[in-house]
């Protein structure tokens, strides 16, 4: 949440609180969320509150501009302070930030007069959020209408061509497209107060429901500097939500093998990790190949048994996640949710191309 510009905050007063609320463990306690946290270097490790867990995964912590940061490594949720005392209070950061502030305030020991309006008594926490929250549907559509083709943005093709990505290929399945620099950018576009195109972050990925509709987009960075090597909107989820190809958003839309796909020829699904892999597998068939895999790509949290029920029975689907302990919970994840309905593969994809 970049609260410097939130909707009916004062500009002033946000960064003033935020710079106050740093100490991860007493904000955590204060707000009642560290029941079952476990420490970690300069934080907390606490219960997601926007999707159920049993075991801490969320990562509340001094970041490396001094104020908190979160993150779950599980959902891919990432906000500040001010999302923590919304969730405490069962409010909502972006709709209610006046008395998100305001609340804020108190807590920083900051006064309040002023700002937002009281809601009379304290509500309970909520122990999770139902649904996903994912920005808002026009705002993620006109910021994708906006993107340029890769090939326009050398920085972009510099990075792509350092992946051994072909910035034509890319365009051509129009994977990912290149964020313009002077374009009004959402609030949520932003990372530690810069926008995601002054930080670097160039290269947009669309984001995609189980319905096979663009509900976020992921941005990657394509140039060296310190931070992560991707964002997703601050304050939002993107559990629930994976990158596709054509074929992929279809499978997904439809929930059955394309009409007309040969009886003989298996359809064949990848599942890929992270944005790399997806681009290289999304760009490993001919646009000429009618009968080419479908490509999925998946982030913290994608993985989901409504994207597993999408996935037409008898499909031959294989699972191209990394080799570590993150990729194999992937894999993992995966398997269960299709044993019995689908083949699967654990591995390369010999002579599809």
């Amino acid at each position: 949440m970049n609260a410097g510009s939130s909707p009916g905050g004062p500009p002033d007063r946000a960064p003033e609180v935020r710079r106050l609320l740093v100490d991860a463990r007493d904000v955590c306690r204060r707000l009642g969320l560290d029941e079952g946290a476990k420490p970690q270097a300069g934080g907390l490790l606490i219960r997601c509150l926007w999707h159920k867990e049993r075991t801490p995964s969320c990562s509340v912590r001094r970041a490396a501009d001094g104020t908190l940061a979160v993150h779950c490594f599980a959902c891919d949720f990432g906000g500040d302070v001010f999302d923590l005392v919304a969730v405490a209070h069962g409010l909502e950061t972006r709709r209610d930030f006046p008395e998100v502030l305001r609340l804020a305030a108190e807590l920083a020991g900051v006064p309040s007069d002023g700002i937002g309006a009281r809601r009379g008594s304290f509500k309970p926490r909520p122990h999770f959020l139902v649904e996903a929250s994912y920005p808002p549907a026009e705002e993620v559509s006109g910021l994708w209408a906006a993107g340029r083709p890769v090939g326009d943005v050398p920085k972009v093709v510099g990075w792509l061509k350092s992946r051994a990505l072909d910035a034509g290929a890319v365009e051509d399945f129009d994977l990912a497209r290149a964020l313009p620099l002077g374009v009004r950018l959402p609030c949520w576009a932003a990372c530690r107060g810069q926008a995601w195109g002054e930080a670097g972050y160039r290269l947009l990925l669309p984001m995609f429901d189980g319905l096979g509709v663009l509900r976020s987009l992921r941005a990657r960075r394509v140039v060296n500097g310190e931070g992560p090597k991707n964002l997703a909107p601050a304050g939002f989820s993107t559990g629930g939500l994976v990158m596709a190809d054509a074929l992929g958003r279809k499978l997904l839309a439809t929930g059955r093998r394309p009409e007309g796909w040969p009886d003989a020829v298996p359809l064949q699904i990848v599942v890929a990790e992270g944005e790399p892999d997806f681009l290289t597998w999304g760009t490993r068939f001919s646009d000429g190949n009618a009968t080419a895999p479908a490509v999925l790509g998946l982030v913290s949290g994608s993985w989901t048994s409504g994207i597993a029920g999408r996935l037409p029975d008898g499909a031959r689907v294989i699972v191209r996640t990394h080799l570590d302990e993150p990729g194999e919970k992937y894999a993992r994840a995966v398997h269960e949710s299709l044993r019995g309905r689908c083949t699967l593969l654990r591995g390369g994809l010999r002579g599809a191309a």
